[in-house]
């Protein structure tokens, strides 16, 4: 209690009178305080305290009130408190308990001066929630949060659920009037800092659950899982936390199965600070179990064996567990390979090389159980229709899998075991008649030494058709059923009839006599059902040649040509038989007859231009070898001009072969007409052939000058001078002395008169030189003269008139 007197002097005394003749006037009790201004604390509250009680709601008044209280607090001998000042705040909110901005400044001023009070803070946060309207609540929630973050521990976790209250996960996520208080990750993440596991973890399934909210995160809603088990690890790591973590795992972990390492790691890593070993291990185990990426195992299995290499760098080499702890950590050395392919295995089962690697590692191990346990396996769960190998080697394909499943057992002499397995393969699925080909071709292979009638009746009951006519069927047809097509596999015929053909005796062709008959039978059903190949026919051919029955392996090449109308298939055969009948030396007569009708017969006997040239060449050879030198050349020059007329006609059997081809052929069968000729002796045929090809139409320029020179060397060698300055000539006009295809000539013919001429006819060759440079020339500028619609030019200078033609060019024909 203070006493007036001791406030009052004789200098209040006008202020005093005023204010009580005017108790209401406002101005008054300012001017009585500004008075007090320069005075003390005491004097300062005497008229504050009475001004605060004349006008309660004055909000001035309070700020003075309060304002004086807090600067005689901040000085070094306060005569106000804390207490006073929070007493002071508090009968200001009995006047202004719904004004959010009075709330504010009370509370900051308790948490920038009384932080440690929480209790008193948080009765005052929870008070001013109640009092002040909705509205407002989002004024107070910073300064809220702010004390959250101050308190921590459950004080901090009861804030945030009562924020929850305030603003729903659904809101907050939607920014707006709330963005400024906090983000759903930090109401998270505070939880988890706070204590208050189990409300984040319900948060944490909301936003994992709902792609509304999810979307809202800075980071992936994957990294934002992940961060929230580095928390539970960081702040969490306690008993109560354990049942908690293991089922947001499980519920979580199905919707990332693809980042599973991770989290697998993290968990055993909570285990690990929970120095609980064994449920570490749990965990790290079974993420090798599940993670179905490389990576992730890699994860996995370098933490795990790190896990277990501290585990014995911490033991004394005398303790008990040393042992234990060193066999665990050997077996996961050892089972390194098998668990890696077991992750392989569960990202594709239908991988085929995943098995077969899984094979080779219980191999490498001399686990035959187990090998065979992996091929039952694999047969089972392979989807024969879906079956592929990433490495494409050879080896690595199901039927591979099937009779290597079936070789274990008949490696251990269990025949009996590997039939049966042969006997279900061929009555599962494959995605081709291949597949299913090479199952029976193995299954043979099993019997072929043990007993070889039953190896050649499994393939026979396999080319067996039930169906009624099984030429018709589209071996390429997917929808026609694999064993209806099965019996259009070349690939198991030709197995067939090469195990056929093996068990005969080529020496004692009456002995094996029903083995030849089946081979007879097959190659002909070969036919019969349209899949023959040329390679079928010349191998039916060679297979009588081999028995000496030349005859009938003739009508098998005769038989080709017809069942064959591609001209390349039917030239291929027409070389085989006619090389055939070359060697053999048969009847002259009736080989002149074949090759006429290979190489000149009608179009559906012979074979084009484009394919005659080794015929033409193997048919001259062989009236070479029979003294028909003179029908040797004919044959040539009859093959020159089918090709002749093959480029007048541009009718190419075969597109990809280019004009330029048929010209090389025909170049190369003018060679050898001249080597023929020219080791014959007559002079009159050879001039014949060399004019005939000098007058071909169709060789170009470069060949000309080359077979020209060759005439020109030929003439020479006989001495004849003045047929070889003629032909000189000839070439030597065919262009441009200067271009390099005509430099060699001219240099030749300078070489010729320095030898066999004289003074006269060097100068006329060097004339003549100069007369085809200028005609060619004038040739070249009346040709840049003509613009492309065919004028020429207009020149006011007219041209030295010069002949075209040269006078002193001859005629090819010099007889």
């Amino acid at each position: 209690m203070w006493s007036i007197d001791e406030f009052v002097r004789p200098e209040d005394q006008p202020y005093e009178v005023e204010i009580s003749k005017n108790p209401n006037s406002v101005d008054s009790w300012f001017k009585y305080y500004r008075s007090k201004r320069d005075g003390s604390f005491k004097n300062k509250i005497f008229v504050l305290e009475r001004a605060v009680r004349q006008f309660p709601e004055n909000d001035e008044f309070w700020s003075l009130y309060l304002e004086t209280c807090q600067k005689e607090l901040a000085s070094s001998k306060p005569e106000a408190t804390t207490t006073q000042v929070n007493r002071v705040f508090q009968r200001s909110l009995l006047h202004f308990q719904n004004d959010v901005n009075w709330w504010l400044k009370y509370l900051v001023y308790l948490l920038k001066t009384q932080p440690f009070e929480i209790s008193l803070i948080r009765r005052s946060f929870n008070e001013c929630l109640f009092r002040i309207s909705v509205e407002d609540h989002v004024k107070i929630w910073p300064t809220y949060l702010e004390f959250a973050e101050t308190a921590g521990g459950a004080t901090g976790a009861n804030i945030y659920r009562k924020l929850l209250c305030f603003a729903t996960p659904e809101e907050l996520a939607k920014g707006d009037e709330f963005s400024s208080l906090a983000s759903l990750e930090s109401v998270v993440f505070k939880l988890i800092e706070y204590g208050d596991t189990k409300s984040s973890s319900e948060i944490l399934k909301q936003i994992l659950n709902q792609p509304a909210l999810s979307s809202t995160l800075t980071t992936s809603p994957f990294h934002f899982f992940l961060h929230y088990l580095d928390l539970l690890v960081q702040f969490a790591a306690v008993p109560e936390t354990d049942k908690l973590i293991e089922d947001l795992v499980k519920s979580t972990l199905p919707k990332y199965s693809d980042e599973a390492g991770k989290v697998y790691c993290k968990v055993a890593q909570y285990f690990i600070k929970r120095q609980d070993s064994d449920r570490a291990r749990q965990y790290f185990d079974q993420g090798l179990r599940e993670c179905v990426t490389a990576e992730d195992f890699a994860l996995i299995y370098d933490s795990y064996t790190s896990f277990e290499e501290e585990i014995l760098s911490n033991l004394a080499e005398d303790d008990p567990e040393v042992d234990n702890y060193l066999e665990k950590y050997e077996k996961l050395l050892d089972q390194r390979s098998l668990l890696l392919n077991d992750m392989f295995l569960r990202q594709d089962e239908n991988n085929i090389d995943n098995w077969f690697g899984r094979v080779s590692i219980f191999k490498e191990k001399n686990d035959t159980n187990s090998v065979l346990t992996t091929y039952a396996r694999a047969l089972t769960q392979i989807n024969p229709l879906k079956a592929y190998s990433l490495s494409k080697r050879s080896e690595h394909t199901l039927p591979k899998l099937w009779s290597d499943y079936a070789q274990v057992y008949s490696s251990h002499k269990d025949y009996d075991t590997a039939d049966f397995i042969f006997a279900k393969a061929v009555k599962t699925k494959f995605k081709s008649p291949d597949d299913l080909a090479t199952i029976y071709i193995e299954w043979s292979k099993l019997w072929l030494e043990k007993d070889f009638e039953k190896s050649v009746a499994i393939l026979r009951t396999a080319l067996e058709s039930e169906i009624e006519h099984p030429d018709t069927v589209d071996y390429t047809n997917s929808s026609v059923p694999i064993s209806e097509r099965l019996v259009k596999s070349i690939k198991l015929w030709s197995y067939y009839l090469d195990l056929l053909e093996s068990s005969i005796d080529y020496e004692d062709p009456e002995g094996s006599k029903k083995a030849i008959d089946d081979v007879e039978n097959g190659y002909n059903r070969l036919v019969e059902l349209k899949i023959a190949t040329p390679l079928t026919i010349v191998n039916f051919a060679s297979f009588y040649e081999d028995l000496k029955f030349y005859e009938r392996s003739y009508t098998v090449y005769e038989m080709g040509l017809k069942v064959f109308k591609d001209s390349r298939v039917r030239f291929e055969i027409w070389n085989v038989y006619l090389s055939k009948l070359y060697k053999r030396q048969a009847s002259k007569e009736r080989t002149r007859e074949l090759f006429e009708k290979a190489i000149y017969g009608s179009e559906d006997d012979s074979c084009p231009a484009d394919l005659c040239k080794p015929l033409v060449l193997l048919y001259s050879q062989f009236e070479h070898e029979n003294g028909m030198d003179l029908k040797s050349v004919k044959v040539l020059k009859d093959g020159i001009q089918k090709i002749s007329k093959a480029l007048d006609t541009k009718e190419l059997t075969d597109k990809r072969v280019m004009a330029s081809d048929l010209l090389e052929d025909k170049v190369a069968l003018y060679n050898i007409i001249l080597v023929r000729v020219e080791s014959i002796g007559d002079k009159s045929l050879t001039r014949e052939t060399y004019e005939q090809c000098l007058q071909d139409k169709h060789l170009k320029l470069s060949h000309i000058v080359t077979f020209t020179l060759r005439f020109i060397k030929y003439e020479s060698s006989l001495g004849e001078t003045t047929r070889t300055r003629a032909l000189f000539k000839y070439v030597c006009n065919l262009g441009h002395p200067e271009l390099p295809i005509l430099v060699r000539a001219w240099d030749e013919w300078e070489q010729f008169e320095l030898k066999n001429g004289n003074e006269t006819t060097f100068k006329d060759m060097l004339q003549f030189r100069r007369t085809v440079k200028e005609s060619s020339e004038a040739a070249e500028q009346l040709k840049a003269g003509i613009n492309p619609m065919g004028f020429v030019k207009e020149n006011k200078k007219r041209p030295r008139e010069e002949e075209t033609n040269n006078p002193d060019t001859i005629d090819i024909d010099m007889d």
